[in-house]
């Protein structure tokens, strides 16, 4: 599977870059921040992360 990382600061335009190639294309987008600060415990969100680039 082929995976597109979007990096850069704040209220730069992340979401919006992401999302739009997603629903063009249909598929899917994840978002960290929200894996983040779902109350995951650090050891959990590394395994996510590690999952997405995986």
């Amino acid at each position: 599977m082929r995976r597109v990382a979007v990096v850069g600061c704040g209220g730069g335009g992340k979401s919006h870059l992401a999302r739009e190639p997603g629903r063009v294309l249909d598929l899917p987008v994840t978002h960290l921040d929200a894996l983040h600060y779902d109350d995951a415990s650090p050891e959990r969100f590394a395994a996510v992360r590690r999952d997405l680039v995986g």
